[in-house]
């Protein structure tokens, strides 16, 4: 085994349901077998390289020569490098933002998620099974001819012998378990409905999860799996051998047959299924798996959902949508350089250089679909000194009881809503004090890599920036005679004769309100000329808030299904049921003795903040 290319994929937003956020491959160049392991944290990846170090020796008796990677820190670190050296074993790393010099990795890794997502969908299962769904995919990819290998399978290559497929089945299917005698009484059910999540390697079971109460993973041998709804169920021969039993139906004339320690056997007991119901009524396919486990969202959300937002720069250039988020980061950039944010100069002496960072994020419609992969460079306010680099930093949003009266108001007389958000807002201010910054990650100017940005313009992330950009926009809207509410001074109105126009704002999202079509068309072209603008035409969704409109009706509806949603599955509570007193009146939180209080563990903060962030969207 001369070479074993390696990567971690991660961190998934959702954490799977052993607990982890990475899966860690390994793929031998000879056999191109793929081996994974589910991670935590990127720390334990260099216990699990020991573990399936030993596996290879123990099980194929050949020694690792080469290990290939890329630059992440879970590879290269002290003791990494400490035991490669006393191992023997030389490393390879891919050079910085150059993915393809991993690239057995990082393709197999983008093979596994497509694989995964597919399942997951195609199952609507909740995200969470990630981690059984990568199992099984890498389980289905080892037995597939592959042309690197001349049409042989992985397994093959690794074992010797040819792998047995007859037992493969449709993930998240349904299966009834057998319950032994032991676990039941006489008028208890001999089978347990569950959900087939795949195998186990080294054993001949399946992988399930029962349905109804606590879900847990469990290791079974007497299994009936229902693959189509509304089929037959499947039986056992009692006449048939042991070691020969299987599923009916499932043997295929052209799978040939294979050594006996390459069966897959189904069942050493009597599994008895005399529970299982052989006639069903007629019903839209899986629809028992809704009846388990809630699953009314979207394809489109759950796709997003799958998605991770990288964390760092390198993430976004080495993963799975890598140039998505390059062209975001060229979009970002070419705007600073068009906006004539900085001039690079040398640091003048005395003065410290603000840092930066990047900044991900895919921006979501309604639905949570994809609208658009986004990067923000932001300057990191907090290395900013007072008085040095910033002075003043208030600076106002509109209060959420002004924007429900100017929508209630706009129903009620059957005015024009629009919206329309500055895409690069914080640019247009203009600064006040001298300010230096570090170059960005990965763009760095050649030759000039001593160098530092001036800045001229104000950047996302200072502390004077939202305080900036209100005065820009604050003296272009005066200059096109719109005066400021005394009540709300973040909304603008204009009237002339019996035109009426408002302009709500709230950082750099805009509500255009007005009674004549041509008047508000008007005004967004010459906000367009001064600004770089996108217009999101009609007003539907707005700071976490859908709006429904009934013209004919005079009535707008808001809801913040898809914010309270987002906040449930973020603190892992989608699946509790609805009450009407929320908190337990016995319930007493206080410290203990050791100063520690009840909440360790759980983020109180963020959660109180986000229920009143939704609670101050719907008071009026």
């Amino acid at each position: 085994m001369k070479i074993v290319h390696t990567d971690v994929c991660g961190p998934m937003k959702t954490t799977s349901h052993g607990g982890a956020r990475y899966f860690f491959i390994f793929i031998d160049d000879f056999s191109r077998k793929i081996h994974v392991y589910l991670l935590k944290a990127k720390g334990e990846a260099f216990e699990k390289f020991k573990q399936y170090k030993a596996l290879v020796e123990n099980e194929i008796g050949h020694k690792i020569k080469v290990l290939r990677s890329n630059n992440g820190g879970e590879f290269v670190c002290k003791k990494f490098d400490a035991f490669l050296a006393e191992c023997g074993i030389q490393r390879q790393t891919s050079e910085p933002y150059s993915p393809q010099q991993n690239g057995v990795a990082e393709r197999a890794n983008r093979t596994i998620m497509e694989c995964a997502r597919s399942m997951i969908l195609a199952q609507r299962l909740e995200l969470e099974f990630w981690g059984e769904a990568v199992n099984m995919a890498v389980y289905i990819r080892n037995r597939c001819p592959t042309k690197a290998l001349d049409s042989k399978t992985p397994q093959k290559a690794w074992s010797g012998r040819k792998p047995d497929v007859s037992h493969l089945r449709v993930f998240g299917c349904k299966a009834f378990a057998h319950v032994p005698d032991e676990k039941r009484t006489k008028l208890e059910s001999k089978s347990m409905p569950c959900v087939f999540f795949g195998y186990y390697e080294g054993t001949k079971a399946y992988c399930l999860m029962c349905i109804g109460g606590v879900p847990h993973l469990e290791k079974e041998e007497n299994v009936v799996v229902h693959e189509v709804e509304g089929e037959e169920p499947l039986t056992f021969s009692q006449d048939t051998p042991l070691n020969e039993r299987r599923m009916e139906g499932v043997q295929s004339e052209s799978t040939p047959s294979s050594s006996l320690e390459e069966e897959f056997v189904v069942s050493n007991d009597n599994p008895s299924c005399e529970d299982v119901p052989r006639e069903r009524p007629q019903r839209q396919r899986r629809e028992w798996l809704q009846d388990w486990w809630i699953a009314t969202k979207e394809v489109e959300r759950a796709t997003v959902a799958f998605l991770e937002e990288p964390q760092n720069i390198e993430e976004a250039l080495t993963c799975e949508n890598s140039k998505e988020w390059e062209c975001a980061v060229r979009e970002e950039y070419d705007s600073i350089l068009t906006n004539n944010t900085w001039t690079l100069v040398p640091l003048p002496a005395g003065r410290k250089p603000v840092s930066c960072k990047w900044v991900f994020k895919i921006k979501q419609g309604t639905n949570g679909e994809v609208e658009r992969y986004k990067a923000r460079l932001v300057a990191r306010g907090f290395t900013q000194t007072y008085g040095v680099d910033y002075n003043k930093t208030f600076a106002l949003v509109t209060k959420f009881t002004s924007i429900h009266c100017i929508l209630a108001l706009a129903a009620l007389e059957d005015m024009e809503i629009h919206q329309m958000d500055v895409k690069i807002a914080f640019l247009n201010g203009e600064l006040e004090e001298e300010i230096y910054m570090e170059q960005p990650q990965g763009i760095v100017h050649q030759g000039g890599e001593h160098l530092v940005c001036k800045l001229q313009k104000s950047l996302y992330g200072l502390k004077q920036s939202p305080r900036d950009w209100n005065q820009k926009l604050d003296a272009f809207l005066k200059s096109i005679e719109f005066m400021k509410s005394e009540a709300d001074p973040r909304v603008y109105v204009a009237q002339v004769g019996d035109v009426k126009f408002f302009i709500v704002v709230y950082v750099d999202d805009l509500i255009l309100v007005c009674n004549d079509q041509n008047k508000l068309l008007q005004i967004k072209e010459e906000l367009n000329q001064k600004f770089e603008m996108k217009d999101l035409g009609e007003l539907h969704f707005f700071l976490g808030m859908e709006v429904e409109r009934y013209r004919e009706e005079k009535l707008l509806r808001i809801n913040q299904i898809k914010y309270l949603k987002e906040i449930l599955k973020r603190f892992r509570m989608e699946e509790c049921k609805p009450i009407g007193v929320p908190l337990d009146p016995k319930v007493k939180l206080q410290r203990n003795a050791n100063g520690n209080d009840e909440s360790k563990g759980f983020p109180y903060q963020q959660a109180i903040g986000s229920l009143m962030y939704a609670m101050l969207k719907i008071m009026i």
